[in-house]
């Protein structure tokens, strides 16, 4: 079912219509309607694989109860070990879920018993378990309010990977619908639309055909040329699916775990990851690289290399080994191939190499005047941050890795610049580009940019696009609109979502 066809807009308005009728009747009742819309749309789309979702939901819902027994009936000493002898267990047992359906049925058998969201919703069920036991919350008693935070169908087919703590305050509250609410949400539905089907769809193919055949033979500036297609298309498919998903659950009046934050005008690739896939990172963050650092032996390692070589060096040690343990995980996350893995590492090392020499860096830049205040100095940290990310998109989207190393090789090497101008021209001559399909791409990436450079200053694009003169609002939103649509027309790819599958 894909997000702009009519048959999701058409279950979201149906949804949203018994949704208001029940919140104006049965006060109180809004959250069934919830549940009832997302067990439908999960069912439309996963079949039997639903089941998998059920059992995640039964043993997380009993852990959260069995964790608050346990503290109530047992003393001090023995909830400890038995809270965290439950909690183990029930993280091991829905992470093998994950595992045997992601890693292991597309090895042995078929990808196809993959179930819907099991990457995002089996995160979610670690960490509403680790925080009960850690008594952030108490568990949740309601068995069905349990399953709507866990089967809450804007979040299944990209995430974001909502917190049951933040979610849960808009979950399960009413929420009267009006007109306002409704204009805001489907501006916000049709940029996501627009950055979707007019970036990413438009180019993607174009990215595939740059990569496709013997990359050997191909001119590094070339193939960057197609990392950095790849890196737009990747934040437009991603980020667009996410204000579409944001739209509709705003509509029910629920507000989600924000997971972008122009990830783009980031200055370091650390930062990069605390803009990108922000509930990811900030899952890896407190649930992985936290109680990786504070391990008592961790602790006393850092102690004792903090005493030998400084504070410094000790923590850029534990926290470049947290890191790439991290980064690791996050690779895995992805996919089980070793292109994936390898991606993580990528971006790990770089993290952890980065932290380890920052002071030489700094030294670097004092000696030659560079002010860190400097607007220039900043502009390159951007630039520089975009290379490495564009740089880190030849591991995650090539699957062959020779091929991989071979772009990197080329790109350093044998760049080029006059010969890719050539393998360009013969992607027009093949009429795998044109020159509409250029102005699509262009002019919609000048309009997310522009969007993006309001929101990194702080100024809400819709107040912004409402402040111009009547005439230009109007001129602008048709041209938009006409945009969007010669999107349709263009040779592109209709392809779904790159992280509906996860």
């Amino acid at each position: 079912m894909e997000l702009y066809s009519t048959a999701f807009i058409g279950f979201v308005i149906i949804s949203v219509i018994v949704h208001d009728v029940i919140g104006k009747k049965l006060p109180d009742r809004q959250w069934i309607v919830r549940l009832a819309a997302s067990a439908v749309f999960y069912i439309m789309i996963a079949g039997y694989r639903a089941v998998f979702l059920a059992i995640s939901i039964l043993s997380v819902w009993y852990g959260g109860i069995l964790l608050g027994k346990i503290d109530d009936n047992s003393s001090k000493t023995d909830a400890k070990w038995k809270k965290k002898a439950v909690t183990a267990i029930l993280i091991i047992f829905n992470l093998g879920i994950l595992v045997v359906t992601k890693y292991m049925f597309p090895i042995i058998a078929h990808p196809i018993l993959l179930p819907l969201g099991i990457s995002y919703y089996s995160l979610m069920a670690v960490s509403y378990l680790v925080d009960v036991y850690g008594k952030k919350y108490v568990g949740e008693r309601n068995i069905a309010k349990l399953a709507l935070y866990m089967t809450w169908f804007p979040q299944m087919l990209q995430g974001p990977i909502n917190r049951y703590d933040s979610v849960s305050q808009t979950l399960f509250t009413d929420h009267q619908i009006n007109h306002e609410t409704i204009k805001q949400n489907a501006m916000l539905f049709f940029f996501g639309a627009f950055k979707k089907y007019a970036i990413a769809n438009v180019m993607i193919g174009t990215v595939g055909e740059i990569f496709g055949g013997d990359i050997s033979v191909k001119p590094g500036g070339f193939l960057f040329l197609g990392a950095i297609l790849y890196a737009i298309c990747q934040y437009a498919d991603f980020s667009g699916g996410i204000d579409m998903m944001f739209a509709v659950s705003r509509l029910f009046g629920v507000e989600m775990d924000i997971n972008f934050k122009q990830p783009y005008f980031a200055r370091s690739l650390a930062e990069f990851w605390r803009r990108w896939h922000i509930t990811l990172g900030a899952f890896m963050k407190d649930y992985v690289f936290f109680p990786f650092a504070v391990n008592k032996k961790v602790m006393k390692l850092y102690k004792k290399i903090g005493k030998r070589y400084g504070d410094h060096t000790a923590r850029s040690v534990i926290g470049g080994v947290g890191n790439i343990i991290v980064f690791f995980l996050v690779g895995l996350w992805h996919g089980p191939q070793l292109h994936f893995v390898l991606w993580g590492l990528y971006n790990g090392l770089i993290i952890a190499v980065s932290d380890m020499f920052a002071p030489a860096f700094s030294s670097i830049r004092s000696a030659l005047h560079i002010k860190e205040s400097s607007i220039l100095w900043d502009r390159f940290r951007i630039i520089r941050t975009f290379i490495i990310v564009c740089f880190a998109g030849y591991f995650d989207y090539i699957e062959e890795v020779r091929n991989t190393f071979i772009a990197f090789k080329n790109t350093v090497l044998h760049f080029g610049a006059s010969l890719s101008r050539l393998w360009i021209l013969d992607l027009f001559n093949s009429n795998i580009l044109s020159i509409q399909k250029v102005t699509v791409f262009i002019l919609a990436c000048v309009t997310v940019f522009t969007v993006d450079v309001l929101l990194e200053r702080k100024r809400d694009p819709a107040a912004s696009f409402g402040r111009l003169p009547e005439i230009i609002r109007w001129l602008l939103a048709y041209a938009l609109i006409i945009l969007f649509l010669m999107s349709f027309t263009v040779d592109g790819n209709n392809t779904g979502f790159m992280y509906a599958a996860f």
